[in-house]
């Protein structure tokens, strides 16, 4: 039956367990847990070569003729600074006495 290993993988994986996949018999034909065991070790063997394949070869560029692009570099940092609130030296007051806000220092580099 083609087809039928990837059902059986895809089971187990949907399943959680060989025994549960076993258990079901959802595609009409009887399996041992211990065999989709052995199937899904052959399967993972595969796909891992099949990894270390694609990762033994590096990227190549989509556009690899395409020129550096100038940039342009802004960097921005942020802090919170205290400042006096509108409750601020009052000895008795409903309004808050410190009051939290943020600073910001921002610079930029011409294009070269």
């Amino acid at each position: 039956m083609p087809g039928l290993a990837e059902q059986l993988c895809f089971t187990v994986a949907a399943t959680g367990s060989y025994e549960a996949a076993a258990g079901g018999s959802k595609w009409g034909v009887p399996v041992d847990d211990s065999k989709l065991r052995v199937l899904g070790q052959r399967i993972g063997a595969q796909a891992e070569g099949q990894a270390r394949e694609r990762l033994a070869t590096p990227a190549q560029e989509r556009e690899p003729q395409r020129t550096a692009t100038p940039l342009d570099v802004l960097m921005v940092d942020g802090w919170q600074v205290r400042q006096r609130g509108e409750g601020w030296g009052k000895r008795k007051t409903s309004k808050s006495r410190v009051e939290w806000h943020e600073l910001k220092f921002e610079f930029s580099c011409p294009t070269l």
